[in-house]
């Protein structure tokens, strides 16, 4: 009797195992031995013979059941009925059954489930860890049945309530329910249908964590069938809930952080979650025929895109992102849109969604190679869709933004090859505007047309205002820029006058936007239509987001910062000097976090102290083009304080120029730049002679009034800069310029300094000081005036000595060239000068530093703060935006420099051109590090502030050139005569200049006014001999060092006759000697560089340039073509500004 007591538990043992594994097949054999060794089991045996049955039914094809089918769930109901009351788990599990052969069928009349009152009850009854596995099954079975059919009839509150006390149970019994395959599965669909429940009553937050325990259940189980555990018509496949849980995370990234779970926890559930739908998904879906779509990939792929541009906009930080940040994110779409394309034939959204995102990485080759598949494809299909009269699979709206954004991107980053591009994608989108656009009643037969008539296989939809808006802004940007880079330079001006219309059509439709406003007013700025530009630069400032807090500032939105640095240029080109200063310190101000308003701010509520301020946060995270706009409006800044109060006072604000940038690149790597210990510095008595108006900077030139004896400071300062022949120092990677303060105790140095700073405010009328009287033109073209600079004792007001160096100065210093002048003349103590650079005492490492050659930095990008921008823009890589970085950082210094220049301090202007070839060094070493050939150094590239390294190197020497010609002229005006190799050692700066950018604008002006001046003997450029007669440069003439640097005590001949003598050439002037012969190729030459610099983009409204050329067309003997030349010029210095318009951005015409 004991043994048949065993075998019985045994088998029972058996039986439920049976059961909790979902065997089926075993249960009639098992049950029929349990029947026999243990036959009082009858609840035990009565159930698990209609489990079987209702299992068997579950997972047969027919679903049909007959009377006589139903007697095991018959029998099981009666037996249920009589043992209600014992309370005993082989009743609740019958009960369970019951319901489970009504809700797949199996019964004919429905039976309920458990009441919802007794839920939490049976968790803390059948719940338990005493309990059988096969129990907890039928527990969750029961709850998945309860909620659904809750569900079902619409009883939202109940279902949630089921949901919520079963999804409890599972967090807490995760373990266990992990350990039972069949166990799992009920719990996965509870959480599923959780996660999924319609209704306001349930929040986000709870789906999303429902779907979180639901995905940790499934992550290494695999998916059982529908049949398995017989739940064929409610079962809730892995790909459908995945499909939603990713759904209800993407609706949730849009909410407000306070709102959010987590945006961290958030970004990367997304990115799990994505990667098991696309794996579910791609796995599900099989290639489609030519004449079909994937539908559902191309849906999940658009889903992809949106997350992505709401991650990658605004609100979102990068430490939120992951590892990566964004640049991670947008290379896994960019994995996800070519994974998704093998699944797709053909699939022009795809295509356009790879254009966006290699875009956005600045891959820039591969984004326009997608692009023109695109246009491709489209074309194809329009032209079948014309043919067979049908619907063209692709929306012309969107054509026409996708088009439309691939010529913003071209005219944005590229040039001249990448604007010819652009302008034939401009010409792409004029032929489908007049396909797509319905055609005016004039121009149809009887005055109408069909309302179906169908275009390319589409109906008449024209699209909507804000489409043709930007379809209009892109051809007009197109033509315009265009209209700058063609070589044709007869078609400019009916370029320019198309790219108006365009625009002008844009701006005229509903609601103009702020790009087309700042297209169209900076376009009516280069065609010189003052007018109209200001009026369309205030609509944009009207239609910009008004600024409601006091962290709000330009920097939260970048448009503003150009579009007032647009108007602060046309106030200046109108004369308006005081408005436009104002302007633009006002815009400056709102840059600036102002921690306190400065009791010394200065006039016309300039930007202040630059150590009372501190960089928005907003402007943390912008793009190297939205900071190179702020740093242009401070030299705009600049500029207007230098024409208005003098040099001397601009170079009071040179410290904020470098503050700012120090704090707008600091994320770049670039080293510290310190600004330098505030000083005064004195401007002349008569500061009417320093003032500089805009139409007199031609035809204005105040003649200087020489001193009564040589300085002896310009002459020590002339054999200092540049006495030896400068060529472009070994590349290799240097730190950032830093101005360190060398003396902190406060003791005055010994020697008395010139540089001193003071601030001045009475400035009442200032802009009306202007020379304008017509004086002749001398060799200078566009140069600046000679001014008599009378300095008044001065002296340090704090006493500290600067220097300018590099960080780690010894550890990372360049290579000492072949040609480096080691003798002391070459390099004199500047004592309290502020910019000196750092004396190479000590030999610069070996080749076999740390440091060389560069190292490729491999790292993911560092993670930066918030961004304000709300779509994903650009992102440069680290190499290309420290490289944009420098050349900012190239052009601050080589702005100090003029001012320097301008303000005759020129050891001062020497050192800040040399820190201004540092970076031109670091330029080419990051350029070489990539690919160090000859063209990559004269290729701008993509973006990068639009300039190569040899252009770079370019305004270098220019800048090198223009010191050494200021340095003559000035010991001209103390008396002291120019010699011959004075000129030559300008002339070869400019030739350095023009051999790495041949059409520098700066260098071919300079250049060809001395070799004009050069043409009317007004210099000599030729060597002299022990006879004083003139020749060419030959061996064993050269004159001691001493006696060339300070020049010859007699005048030569050629500086005691009359410079603007109006005499008729001499007969020795005729005579085909040699002098004569290269004056004549002078002028030639001279003619050509101009000629050729006024047919470009670069050029073609550059009054220097067009004078200049006037001028040898006069000395040419063409007198009727330089008057034409000349009311040119007089036309384009009546409209132009205090900078050039290219200044307000590299983006161009692009906001």
């Amino acid at each position: 009797m004991s043994g048949h007591e065993d075998k019985g538990k045994r088998y029972i043992g058996l039986l439920d195992a049976a059961r909790v594994k979902g065997s089926w097949a075993e249960l009639p054999e098992l049950i029929r031995k349990v029947t026999k060794h243990a036959s009082n089991q009858t609840t035990l045996i009565d159930t698990a013979t209609a489990e079987h049955f209702v299992a068997s039914h579950a997972s047969s094809r027919s679903q049909t059941v007959t009377n006589s089918d139903r007697s095991p769930v018959e029998r099981l109901r009666q037996t249920v009925s009589i043992a209600n009351n014992t309370g005993e788990e082989e009743v609740f599990q019958g009960q369970t059954c019951l319901a489970w052969a009504a809700w797949t069928g199996a019964a004919s009349a429905s039976t309920d489930s458990i009441p919802i009152s007794e839920v939490v009850p049976l968790f803390d009854r059948y719940g338990q860890k005493s309990t059988s596995t096969w129990t907890k099954i039928c527990l969750l079975r029961a709850i998945f049945i309860q909620g659904k059919s809750n569900a079902q009839r619409g009883e939202d509150t109940q279902a949630l309530a089921v949901y919520k006390a079963a999804a409890a149970w599972v967090e807490l019994n995760v373990d266990v329910v992990k350990s039972t395959p069949q166990l799992s599965y009920w719990a996965e669909q509870i959480l599923a249908e959780y996660g999924m429940l319609e209704t306001s009553s349930v929040s986000t937050d709870e789906k999303l964590k429902a779907l979180r325990l639901w995905s940790s259940l499934v992550a290494r189980s695999p998916e059982a069938a529908s049949g398995t555990y017989g739940n064929p018509k409610s079962h809730v496949t892995r790909s459908t809930t995945w499909k939603a849980y990713y759904h209800i995370l993407s609706e949730s990234l849009a909410r407000p952080p306070s709102m959010s779970v987590g945006r961290a926890r958030s970004a990367a559930d997304l990115r799990a979650v994505e990667a098991a739908y696309e794996t579910a998904l791609l796995r599900d879906r099989k290639f489609p025929k030519a004449t079909e779509s994937n539908a559902p990939v191309e849906h999940w792929i658009e889903q992809v895109i949106r997350n992505w541009q709401l991650l990658c906009g605004g609100g979102w930080q990068e430490s939120d992102l992951g590892e990566g940040g964004r640049n991670a994110l947008t290379r896994n779409v960019l994995d996800v849109l070519y994974r998704a394309a093998t699944k797709t034939f053909h699939s022009t959204l795809i295509l356009r969604r790879l254009f966006e995102v290699h875009k956005a990485l600045t891959e820039f080759e591969l984004a326009y190679r997608c692009l023109d598949t695109y246009i491709e494809l489209n074309d194809r299909a329009r032209a079948r869709a014309a043919k067979a009269g049908e619907t063209n699979s692709e929306a012309d709206e969107v054509m026409l933004l996708t088009v439309s954004e691939g010529v913003e991107g071209l005219c944005s980053f590229g040039r001249q090859q990448e604007a010819q591009k652009a302008f034939d994608l401009a010409t792409k989108l004029e032929d489908w505007l007049d396909e797509i656009m319905p055609e005016e009643e004039a121009s149809i037969p009887n005055g109408h047309a069909e309302p179906d008539q169908p275009v390319n296989g589409t109906h008449q939809q024209p699209p909507s205002d804000s489409v043709l808006q930007t379809t209009y802004r892109a051809i007009g940007i197109a033509k315009a820029n265009w209209a700058k880079c063609s070589p044709f330079t007869e078609t400019r001006n009916e370029l320019q006058a198309e790219a108006l219309t365009a625009l002008q059509k844009a701006a005229s439709l509903s609601q103009p936007q702020v790009p087309t406003l700042y297209a169209l007013a900076l376009l009516c700025a280069e065609t010189r239509d003052i007018q109209q530009a200001l009026r369309w630069t205030k609509v944009g400032l009207q239609r910009l987001p008004q600024v409601e807090t006091s962290t709000d500032n330009a920097t939260s939105n970048p448009d503003r910062c150009a579009f007032w640095h647009l108007m602060t240029l046309l106030l200046s080109s109108q004369q308006d000097f005081d408005t436009a200063l104002q302007s633009s310190a006002a815009t400056l101000e709102s840059i600036l976090a102002t921690d306190q308003q400065s009791p010394n701010s200065s006039r016309n509520g300039s930007v202040g102290k630059h150590s009372e301020k501190v960089l928005a946060p907003a402007a943390a995270d912008m793009e190297c083009d939205d900071l190179q706009r702020i740093v242009d409006l401070q030299i705009s800044y600049l500029a207007l304080v230098e024409l208005i109060d003098g040099p001397e006072a601009a170079l009071n604000h040179s410290g904020e120029l470098l503050s700012l940038y120090s704090s707008l690149f600091k994320r770049f790597e670039i080293g510290e730049v310190k600004p330098p210990v505030e000083q005064t510095l004195i401007p002349p008595k008569n500061s009417a002679g320093t003032v500089k108006s805009m139409r007199g900077s031609i035809f204005s030139r105040r003649k200087p009034t020489p001193s009564t004896a040589p300085s002896a400071t310009t002459a020590s300062l002339a054999s200092a800069a540049y006495s030896q022949k400068d060529t472009r120092p070994t590349t290799q990677a240097s730190q950032a310029p830093t101005i360190q303060v060398t003396d902190e105790s406060g003791k005055s140095p010994s020697k008395k300094h010139h540089h001193l700073i003071h601030r001045h405010h009475d400035h009442n009328s200032s802009a009306k000081r202007v020379s304008k009287s017509a004086k002749p033109a001398t060799s200078q073209g566009v140069a600046d005036d000679p001014r008599s600079l009378q300095q008044s004792p001065v002296t340090s007001t704090d006493g500290q000595m600067m220097s300018t160096s590099t960080t780690n100065a010894v550890d990372h210093a360049s290579p000492t060239s072949a040609q480096h002048d080691s003798r002391g003349e070459a390099k004199q103590p500047l004592g309290e000068v502020p910019h000196n650079v750092t004396s190479h005492k000590e030999a610069p490492p070996p080749l076999g530093h740390h440091d060389q050659p560069p190292e490729q930095d491999v790292r993911l990008p560092t993670v930066h703060p918030y961004t304000s921008s709300t779509s994903p823009i650009p992102r440069f890589p680290k190499a290309l935006a420290q490289k944009h970085a420098l050349i900012v950082l190239n052009k601050m210094w080589l702005t100090v420099a003029t001012l320097y220049r301008r303000s005759h301090m020129f050891e001062d202007c020497r050192e800040a051109i040399e820190e201004a070839s540092k970076a031109a060094t670091r330029i080419e070493a990051i350029v070489s590090t990539t690919d160090p050939s000859a063209r990559a150094l004269a290729d701008a590239g993509w973006g990068g502030g639009g300039k190569s390294s040899d252009e770079v190197w370019a305004d270098v020497y220019c800048s090198r050139a223009e010191l050494l010609h200021a340095i003559a002229q000035r010991r001209d005006e103390e008396g002291t005569p120019t010699t011959g190799e004075n000129l030559r050692e300008v002339i070869e700066q400019y030739e350095h200049c023009l051999m790495y950018y041949p059409d520098h604008p700066s260098g071919i002006v300079g250049l060809s006014n001395i070799l004009l001046d050069y043409y009317e003997k007004r210099i000599d450029l030729a060597k002299k001999v022990d006879d004083g007669r003139s020749f060419g440069v030959r061996p064993g003439s050269k004159q001691s060092k001493e006696e060339d640097l300070l020049g010859s005590a007699t005048p030569s001949q050629e500086h005691l006759q009359d410079p603007f003598s109006t005499q008729a050439a001499s007969s020795e002037d005729l005579k085909k000697t040699p002098e004569n012969l290269n004056r004549i190729a002078a002028r030639d030459r001279a003619y050509g560089l101009l000629s050729t610099l006024t047919k470009l983009g670069t050029g073609w409204d550059n009054s220097e340039a067009w004078f200049a050329l006037a001028r040898a067309h006069e000395l040419g003997g063409e007198v009727d073509r330089a008057k034409k030349i000349l009311w040119w010029v007089i036309e384009l210095e009546d409209t132009r500004p205090i900078r050039h318009w290219r200044n307000l951005g590299c983006g161009g015409y692009v906001l």
